[in-house]
């Protein structure tokens, strides 16, 4: 639909704003090769309260030094201690979050569903590269996106109770499959998924509605393992173990396609499928 310049500016800079505000919890969060190198004692905190540290030599930094735009209008986009070059990452991440609002507008209008389509896709951005780098799926991000995502819900017209079961569904969904693996496999339940994969797919329903959270969960398995598929395989022919890959990311992945394109999916499906 598109948009005049200075509407397409401002949204712009609200999806810059909006990576800020992510860059602020991302970095803060230490960096995990693996989950089980997560501490207990972070593992069992609500919110990330560490101060950010420098990746290289673990300088602690100043909360200009966690954003990427601020930090080169203050001057402080580099360790101060080691040098190292810490802006570059953050501006990328705020970047990605301005064209993300950028292009919501473009495709939807200065509308109500641009704005949810632009909150949402910041949200699994921030929540995406979060998992990538550090095994965690902050509740900064996930508990903050339910309540918006009820109260646009809400705005959208979607009945209340709608919104809930859309926001209980996945869990639901998440605990049944859990089990019946952890049952399986006789290990911990929570050693299938993380706590943190249950809000986000919580998180997910409130934006997509409960209909749409298997599509978005399917989505996401099969992303999964098509890119899993390879390094299981080499595993089984070098008989080491297989790398284990952080679900939040394809979780976010399936949870954006689902609210663009879900209800064309599951047109298609319909139709090639069962021939309606």
């Amino acid at each position: 639909m598109g948009a005049d310049a200075l509407t397409s500016l401002a949204w712009t800079f609200l999806g810059i704003g909006s990576g800020t505000l992510l860059n602020a919890v991302i970095w803060r969060i230490p960096s995990h090769e693996r989950p089980d190198d997560i501490s207990e004692a972070f593992d069992n905190e609500w919110f990330v309260r560490e101060a950010a540290k420098c990746e290289k030599c673990g300088a602690l930094l100043s909360s200009w030094q966690s954003t990427g735009l601020l930090a080169v209008f203050v001057r402080k986009p580099t360790c101060p201690q080691c040098g190292r070059l810490l802006a570059v990452r953050r501006l990328l991440v705020e970047l990605g979050s301005g064209i993300l609002w950028l292009l919501s507008l473009w495709f939807f209008g200065p509308t109500l569903y641009a704005s949810t389509v632009a909150i949402f896709a910041s949200l699994l951005l921030g929540i995406a590269i979060s998992d990538f780098r550090s095994w965690t799926i902050p509740h900064e991000f996930t508990w903050f996106g339910i309540v918006v995502g009820i109260v646009l819900s809400l705005f959208r017209g979607f009945p209340f109770i709608s919104t809930i079961i859309g926001v209980s569904v996945g869990p639901a969904i998440f605990f049944v499959v859990g089990w019946l693996v952890a049952k399986y496999k006789k290990i911990p339940i929570a050693e299938v998924l993380g706590l943190g994969d249950y809000w986000l797919i919580a998180m997910i329903g409130a934006f997509i509605g409960w209909k749409m959270v298997p599509v978005a969960i399917i989505l996401s398995a099969v992303v999964g393992l098509v890119i899993a598929l390879p390094g299981a395989v080499r595993a089984a022919l070098l008989r080491t173990e297989s790398p284990k890959i952080p679900f939040g990311v394809f979780l976010a992945l399936g949870g954006a396609v689902t609210l663009l394109v879900g209800d064309r999916l599951v047109s298609w499906y319909g139709h090639w499928a069962l021939g309606r």
